[in-house]
Parts: C-alpha cells; sequence; structure tokens
C-alpha cells in the first residue's frame, strides 16, 4: 500500500499527456467499457488540447496500420452478416461499428505513441504491477462468492477482464513487469514488493486457469532472465526441462492440462476450417469475428467458435494478405525501430523486458487471439512501440 500511496501522491508533477497515458492504463484495470470510451473520447482530447497533429504518424510506415484498418472495414460491410454464437446474437451491425472504431483506433494509437516520455513509460510499468493486485483481489472475492465469468465455465475467474483468456495475458505481461523491477531494484523492501506482486499474479493464473498463459508466462520469463544474465543459461535450461517433464508426467499439476490433447484436437479443426475459408477469400478475408460466420459452412458443423484461436490464421481469415501484410508491416517497422533505438541507448534490461513480452505474445498466439482486445493490446502499445522512450537523456530505471 505505500508504494501506491507514493505513486498517487506522485500524480500532480505529471504532464497532462503523461497523465492520460497513466489514465487509459489504469482504465485497463477497471473496465473494458470505460478503457473504450476513453479511446472514444480521445480526439476529443486532442481538438481540445491542439494536439491534433499526433494523432499521425511520424514514420510514412505508420500509415500501414490505416491500411489494414481500412481493409479490415472494407472486408467486414462486405461480408459481416447476423449469426448466433452459442447463445449470444452477433449482429453484422455490431461488427461494422467496430470495423469503424478501429479506424479511429489507429489515430488513438499514433497520438499515444507520439506523447508517451520516458517518464510515464516507467510509471504505467509500475501502475500495472500495482493494480495487477487490485485484479487479484477481484477474482479472490470471485472465487470465495462463486462468480464466474460464464456459467459454461464454472471454476475459472476472469477478474475485471470479462474472460478468463484475457486475465491470463495480461498476467503475462505483468509477471514481466515485475520480474523487471525486482530485478533492477537493489533494495529490499522493492524486492519483497515485486516479488509479492509475482506471487499474487500466479494465483491468479490459478483462478483463471488459462493453459497458454502458464506456458507463455514460463517461456517469456525465461526468456528474460536468459537475455538478462547468459551465464546463467544451463540452469535456466535445466529448470524448465524438469518443469516441462514434471507436467508432461503429471498434467494434473497445473489446472485443465489433463485435456490438452482434446484441446488441441478441436483447436486443429477449427484452424484447418479457417484456412479453408481464407482460401476462398486470401485477398481482404471476411472481416471481424469471420469464424462465427462460416465455420458451420467449412467445419461441417463439427467445430463452433466465435474465432480462431490462432492470431495468425485469424488475421488472414479477417482480414486477407492486404490486411495482414499490412499490419505486419507495421508491426515489424515499429518493432525495429523500437528495437534499434534501446540497443543504441544501451538499455540491455529494458530491451530483454520487451524482447520477453514479444515472445509472449508470440507464444499466446499460437492458440488464441487475446491479444485483440483493448484491455489486453494496450500492453503491446505501450511496450513495443514507443522508441522515443529510448532517445531522451538516459537515466536510472525510477
Amino acid at each position: 500500500m505505500t508504494k501506491i500511496k507514493k505513486f498517487i501522491s506522485s500524480f500532480p508533477h505529471y504532464t497532462r499527456n503523461e497523465a492520460l497515458i497513466l489514465i487509459l492504463i489504469a482504465s485497463a484495470f477497471l473496465s473494458v467499457f470505460l478503457q473504450a470510451a476513453l479511446m472514444i473520447l480521445l480526439p476529443v482530447y486532442m481538438l481540445a488540447t491542439k494536439q491534433l497533429k499526433l494523432a499521425l504518424p511520424k514514420k510514412k510506415y505508420g500509415y500501414l496500420f490505416l491500411v489494414f484498418a481500412l481493409v479490415a472495414c472494407l472486408s467486414t460491410f462486405l461480408y459481416a452478416k447476423d449469426v448466433w454464437c452459442g447463445e449470444f446474437y452477433l449482429r453484422a451491425l455490431y461488427l461494422k461499428v467496430l470495423s469503424l472504431l478501429i479506424i479511429l483506433l489507429a489515430f488513438d494509437l499514433y497520438f499515444f505513441i507520439n506523447i508517451m516520455t520516458k517518464k510515464a513509460f516507467y510509471a504505467a510499468l509500475k501502475l500495472c504491477a500495482a493494480l495487477s493486485i487490485t485484479s487479484f483481489l477481484v477474482a479472490l472475492v470471485q472465487k470465495i462468492s462463486g462468480i464466474y465469468a460464464s456459467a459454461d465455465r464454472p471454476g475459472r475467474y476472469a477478474s475485471v477482464f470479462m474472460n478468463e483468456n484475457y486475465y491470463g495475458t495480461v498476467i503475462e505481461f505483468v509477471v514481466l513487469i515485475a520480474t523487471f523491477y525486482f530485478v533492477e531494484k537493489k533494495s529490499l523492501q522493492n524486492r519483497l514488493y515485486y516479488a509479492g506482486v509475482i506471487v499474487f499474479n500466479i494465483l491468479g493464473l490459478w483462478f483463471c486457469e488459462c493453459r497458454t498463459a502458464y506456458i507463455a508466462v514460463a517461456a517469456s520469463v525465461l526468456f528474460y532472465l536468459f537475455m538478462h544474465r547468459r551465464k546463467f543459461l544451463w540452469v535456466i535450461i535445466f529448470i524448465a526441462v524438469v518443469a516441462a517433464i514434471a507436467v508432461i508426467k503429471n498434467p494434473s499439476l497445473l489446472p485443465r492440462f489433463d485435456t490438452s490433447f482434446e484441446y488441441l484436437s478441436y483447436r486443429f479443426g477449427i484452424w484447418k476450417s479457417a484456412l479453408k475459408c481464407f482460401a476462398d477469400y486470401p485477398l481482404i478475408g471476411r472481416g471481424y469475428y469471420a469464424y462465427s460466420a462460416i465455420w458451420a459452412k467449412y467445419s461441417d458443423a463439427q467445430f463452433y467458435a466465435i474465432h480462431s484461436h490462432n492470431l495468425y490464421i485469424e488475421c488472414f481469415l479477417n482480414f486477407g494478405i492486404v490486411g495482414t501484410f499490412s499490419l505486419g508491416g507495421f508491426c515489424f517497422y515499429t518493432l525495429r525501430d523500437f528495437f534499434r533505438a534501446g540497443k543504441k541507448a544501451g538499455k540491455k534490461n529494458e530491451i530483454a523486458l520487451c524482447s520477453a513480452a514479444l515472445c509472449a505474445i508470440l507464444l499466446h498466439g499460437l492458440a488464441d487471439t487475446t491479444l485483440f482486445w483493448p484491455q489486453t493490446g494496450i500492453f503491446a502499445a505501450l511496450l513495443l512501440t514507443c522508441p522515443q522512450i529510448f532517445q531522451e537523456k538516459a537515466e536510472e530505471v525510477p
């Protein structure tokens, strides 16, 4: 609590743009509806503060994200239709509105990148660590009270994230942030605090029971430790191998791992069906949440799902070659500039943190599409899109 009070007391010393960044980050730990409302209203803030120019990318490749958003909007308007998704009725109108909002999101993203500062970056990391404790407490209350995000998934708790897998994805990022600060901080008090954050979030993993998150957390933390202290490589490999063997021999050590093979079999069916549809609509895809509309036809009604449960297949199915390569190009050039700036500034530990976050994203993307959600996507924006945080005057981690 002392850490949280100290952070709150320092809030007046941030600029209004830095405060805005922290509010956006905090909203991810409160409600996706609040976060979405803030994103929709962000252009009003830009206009009121006469900062509309910052809603455009500074590099030409930045427009690739806008191309992606426009292609996704086009395919959604062409192919979206009303469908039943289990007990939920997904209307084409909602998807069309979503596609228009993603175009708005492109300008929000440019603004977020352009106003990010080193001070706001480190403050946002510490805020994520602190608020993850409140997320855990919400999940704990849900567990005690038997409140599930869905009656179809009893025993799994989503905290404030609407879906257990979103909570698991957020935990991946927070554990990495807490590990980063645990390594960076030298005082015992600080290390105990961030060790506690890690423990709370690992317990959160048991509450949400997200299988992919277990793997992503373990792999990304080991990857971070490897990049930070390569002399421990063999120790890291040994720990990873022992843990893997233990889970393989006794899958019940981790929740829901005893059904992993059934899970993979069903996922393979979904992926195969999605790829069949992509082959019929390769150029611009079928628009947002395409799988919910095509699963019955392309899987002979065997593999029901709202989406394809694979980040890469989902991109090709929804946005086709044009949209996917536009998004991929934006990501590639943004990451290139980000890591170049970090390397030039000699910020090895920050580069290790952000590389590990990218590792978690790429791994989790093999089995789910949780990154396509405001409460999780903002972490990718925070950790991987703002090279200017390395270009300011070098200083120690605050």
